[in-house]
């Protein structure tokens, strides 16, 4: 079982696609420096016993590594919070179709009703041209 910067045991949540990519590279990750910091602490007790200086040195290196299991769960945490993110972001862009085909139904009923406005002020118009027409001729027999 693979376990994390603090030697938990990691789960296997549901996660996203892309997420699980992350996660496993993740584990992998620190995996790999668990095994790098066990075998450091092996060669630094080993060179403790050579050389004062390089065992200086491996404790540097020892401390690093430390430094980069304490980012490695930082990490972890950060892409832990990102996963209802991710979920919220899926729910959205699910909805957006639908969003959108409402967005078209309504702009196809607004233009269906300007054309209905236009062609009432088309015959109210004309209705008026032939009141003006017969009140001009009215005029005229006069």
């Amino acid at each position: 079982m693979n376990t994390n910067a603090h030697g938990m045991a990691l789960s296997a949540p549901a996660i996203e696609p892309g997420m699980k990519e992350i996660e496993t590279h993740f584990v992998k990750v620190a995996v790999a420096i668990n095994e790098h910091s066990k075998a450091l602490v092996s060669m630094r007790d080993q060179l403790t016993n050579l050389d004062r200086n390089s065992a200086t040195a491996f404790e540097l290196i020892a401390k690093s590594i430390a430094a980069i299991k304490g980012r490695l769960a930082r990490l972890e945490t950060e892409v832990a919070g990102l996963r209802p993110q991710i979920g919220d972001m899926k729910v959205h862009a699910a909805s957006f179709p639908h969003a959108l085909r409402s967005a078209r139904r309504s702009d196809a009923a607004v233009q269906e009703a300007q054309k209905l406005l236009e062609e009432k002020l088309r015959r109210m118009e004309l209705r008026l041209e032939a009141c003006l027409r017969r009140k001009r001729r009215g005029e005229a027999g006069q």
